[in-house]
C-alpha cells in the first residue's frame, strides 16, 4: 500500500470520526434545545457532507492529488455544497416552498439533486476528455 493511500485512508477515518462527533453533538444538544426531528435532520445532513466531503476538503485545501485530482476534488465539494445547503434550506423552509411552489419539498429536492448530479458528471466527463486530449 503505497503512503498517498495509507495518508488518504487516514484522512478519510478521522473525516468520518468527525462525521459521527457532529452526528453525536446534534442528536445531544438537539434533545437539550427541543428542536425536535429538524435537530436530528440537521445532524443527517451534516454528517452525510463531512462523511462525503471532509477527506476530499482537507486534502484539496493541502494541494494533494493522491488518488483524485485536486481539480476534482473541488468539483466534488462545489456539488456537494450546492446539495447541503439546498436541503438545509429545505429543512429550515419546508413550509414555504411547499406553499410557494404547491410542490412537496422532496421533489424539489430531488430534481435538484439530479440536475447536480449530472452537472457534475458532465463537468468530471469533459475535464477527462480534455485531459486525455492534451496527453495525445
Amino acid at each position: 500500500m503505497s503512503s498517498t493511500t495509507t495518508n488518504e485512508t487516514a484522512v478519510q477515518v478521522s473525516a468520518a470520526l468527525v462525521a459521527f462527533a457532529v452526528l453525536i453533538a446534534f442528536q445531544t444538544f438537539g434533545s437539550a434545545l427541543n428542536l425536535g426531528n429538524a435537530g436530528a435532520t440537521v445532524g443527517a445532513i451534516l454528517f452525510n457532507a463531512v462523511v462525503f466531503g471532509g477527506a476530499h476538503l482537507y486534502l484539496a485545501v493541502r494541494g494533494e492529488d493522491g488518488s483524485v485530482p485536486v481539480a476534482s476534488r473541488w468539483r466534488l465539494l462545489v456539488a456537494l455544497g450546492a446539495v447541503t445547503v439546498a436541503a438545509l434550506a429545505a429543512v429550515a423552509f419546508r413550509a414555504p416552498i411547499e406553499s410557494a411552489t404547491g410542490m412537496g419539498v422532496a421533489a424539489i429536492g430531488y430534481a435538484f439533486f439530479a440536475v447536480v448530479a449530472l452537472g457534475y458528471l458532465v463537468l468530471e466527463a469533459r475535464s477527462g476528455y480534455l485531459e486525455a486530449m492534451a496527453a495525445n
